[in-house]
């Protein structure tokens, strides 16, 4: 599995170990923490930015909003 996030440029490609749990503490230390949020602050600086993901578990924890938050953006849910 791979998560990467796209706009006007891209961060880089995060690949998610095979068999790993892909839980609130997994996505929130080392898919944000390790992998998108550095290149998103990197990339938009000062700017406000948004976070859109679909409504998998690991994506809609509080935990998840507060850390993306804490970097400056907010979190909007993909409505299907």
């Amino acid at each position: 599995m791979v998560s990467v996030g796209v706009w006007r440029g891209k961060t880089g490609v995060i690949f998610i170990e095979p068999g790993a749990k892909v839980n609130t503490s997994y996505y929130c230390e080392r898919v944000l923490g390790e992998g998108l949020l550095p290149d998103i602050r990197a990339k938009c600086r000062q700017y406000r930015w948004t976070l859109q993901q679909d409504g998998a578990p690991s994506h809609t924890a509080k935990k998840h909003a507060w850390v993306v938050q804490q970097q400056g953006g907010r979190v909007e849910p993909i409505s299907v």
